[in-house]
């Protein structure tokens, strides 16, 4: 599967959250404005991406310490201690001010949604449903603004970066590949049914970045040249789509 092009981050005015966490095109994380300092200890920072990675993957799911340790460390060295391992993601969590939204009980970590952070899905969740809100009421200008600022954070495979087999996110990455198209999608076909073809085909051209292309990726451009009076390429993008279904 081929890594998206990561998009130009940016911090997400419209909320007023003390950390940003970017899992589209792969970890990273702004706080109070500024990159993110990776730092805990001797801790390398892959180990902490992972575990952060996990943690952000199962929102509000607890999970096991040991679990947590599996995932963290390094495969060239015996398992770290439980202890160890957690109290590393607990400090680089309270490091970033975040510390309210780690629960930790029982022995097991939970990370909860806190208006102390908030994530690059979170947005596009956010920005998604207010455009089907804005489309059921008719509003296709408040639709188009919103399926815009979610398009804002699409254009890459979630968490491409995090390689734990026995902890897999791979059903993750396949609902925020299908997830990301669609709302690439409606906004392109959007602005097709407005007479913006041009402003529809970068659009579309972001959905190479989710890995395999598929026949309605095909199609979309197929549409979009169309309208742009560009017989050949609508043509070609046809019979491409045409050949994937055969």
């Amino acid at each position: 599967m081929e890594i998206g092009t990561r998009q130009t981050e940016r911090w997400p005015q419209e909320h007023q959250h003390t950390v940003f966490i970017g899992t589209i095109g792969g970890m990273r994380a702004i706080v109070r404005g500024a990159a993110a300092i990776w730092k805990v200890g001797n801790m390398g920072v892959p180990q902490l991406k992972r575990m952060l990675s996990y943690l952000v993957a199962h929102v509000e799911h607890a999970i096991h310490r040991d679990d947590i340790a599996a995932i963290g460390s390094r495969r060239s060295q015996p398992l770290a201690r439980a202890t160890n391992l957690s109290s590393a993601i607990k400090r680089l969590i309270q490091t970033w001010h975040m510390g309210p939204a780690l629960r930790d009980r029982d022995g097991y970590l939970t990370l909860m949604r806190h208006t102390s952070w908030i994530s690059d899905t979170d947005l596009i969740e956010h920005h998604a449903a207010a455009a089907a809100l804005h489309l059921s009421t008719g509003d296709a200008d408040a639709a188009l603004d919103a399926l815009q600022q979610a398009a804002a954070y699409c254009g890459g495979i979630y968490l491409p970066d995090y390689d734990v087999p026995d902890y897999s996110l791979r059903e993750d990455q396949y609902h925020w590949l299908y997830y990301q198209r669609d709302i690439l999608h409606r906004l392109a076909r959007l602005h097709l049914t407005r007479n913006a073809a041009q402003e529809a085909l970068p659009v579309a051209q972001k959905t190479a970045r989710l890995g395999d292309s598929e026949a309605a990726d095909d199609l979309l451009l197929a549409d979009i040249y169309a309208a742009l009076g560009n017989a050949r390429l609508a043509d070609y993008y046809t019979h491409k789509a045409r050949r994937r279904r055969d």
